[in-house]
């Protein structure tokens, strides 16, 4: 009977311990996103559509929802639905209050650098140069 199970199996893994742990790698898997990812991704798509008013409400939402923290993401993010639909969108689906403190946090700081290089008589400021300066500051953290 021995010699039939080693026919059809290696001594090897006839040794192996039921316990044992493989690890499986994703190779070719993109890691998973950050919330400041999220930012990064969503915020060229979200500013351009806002004129200076709209950012300084949203600034104002953001300041008296920051007290909140991210016990109340709903609230939040019904708070901003009609300002900003997509951005509500993201933090109602964030799992963890912590993932909705950051985002809430770092959105405030994105819209603070912005009302800072748009001054009233200019343009407003280049997307992508708010979010290089976004993701520069978020580096050092």
């Amino acid at each position: 009977m021995t010699s039939c199970l080693q026919d059809r199996c290696s001594t090897t893994e006839l040794r192996r311990p039921a316990a044992r742990v493989y690890r499986v790698t994703r190779a070719g898997n993109p890691p998973p996103v950050s919330v400041k990812d999220d930012l990064l991704g969503d915020f060229p798509h979200i500013y351009p559509g806002l004129t200076r008013p709209e950012i300084e409400q949203l600034l104002s939402l953001l300041d008296k929802s920051s007290s909140t923290e991210g016990r109340l993401g709903l609230s939040i993010a019904t708070a901003l639905e009609p300002l900003v639909p997509d951005v509500a969108a993201r933090i109602d689906s964030y799992k963890q209050s912590d993932d909705v403190d950051e985002y809430v946090r770092m959105l405030r700081g994105a819209a603070v650098m912005l009302l800072q290089e748009w001054q009233p008589e200019d343009e407003p400021p280049a997307a992508d140069r708010i979010s290089s300066m976004i993701e520069s500051i978020e580096a050092d953290d």
